[in-house]
């Protein structure tokens, strides 16, 4: 399906286009991008969105923003919303893993009334998790450390089954 989806895109707007729904895909995937930038996509991203619309659960359209890419399964700046309730899922290649993403999937063993005050594990996250424009959290790294870190982290492991 991924590769026919140039047969079914429209513009919608300065900016903005649509693959339509077609095949398996659940829903429309929007994308946007200039012409010229959308003219001159030679990757997969555009049928990796497209097959991000068939995902179980998926509610809204599939999303790519201004500076999706090709990646691994979403397209990087690839955005979906799942229903649980209806087969959704959380999906950790859809979070980002690759080189520096900046976005990461933590899962806990927790249920909804572990978590009685939201507002302090607000606070808490917010204090220890890198984010934001000043790119500080609850970590003080030094050059060195950052550098010896980067080498010992092991590589990560696709795992297919």
């Amino acid at each position: 399906m991924s590769e026919d989806w140039q047969e079914h895109i429209e513009s919608i707007g300065s900016g903005l286009h649509r693959i339509k729904k077609h095949g398996a895909m659940r829903v429309d995937a929007m994308l946007v991008s200039d012409a010229k930038h959308l003219a001159e996509h030679t990757d997969q991203s555009p049928g990796q969105l497209a097959n991000t619309a068939s995902l179980p659960g998926i509610v809204g359209n599939a999303w790519a923003m201004a500076d999706f890419h090709f990646g691994y399964g979403f397209p990087i700046g690839g955005v979906v919303a799942t229903d649980i309730d209806n087969g959704g899922v959380i999906s950790p290649g859809g979070v980002g893993f690759d080189i520096n993403c900046g976005v990461r999937l933590c899962a806990l063993n927790l249920e909804l009334n572990d978590l009685k005050d939201m507002k302090k594990l607000g606070r808490r996250l917010k204090g220890r998790i890198p984010a934001g424009p000043s790119g500080k959290g609850g970590v003080e790294l030094t050059s060195t450390q950052m550098e010896s870190f980067s080498v010992k982290v092991p590589r990560p492991q696709l795992n297919l089954v």
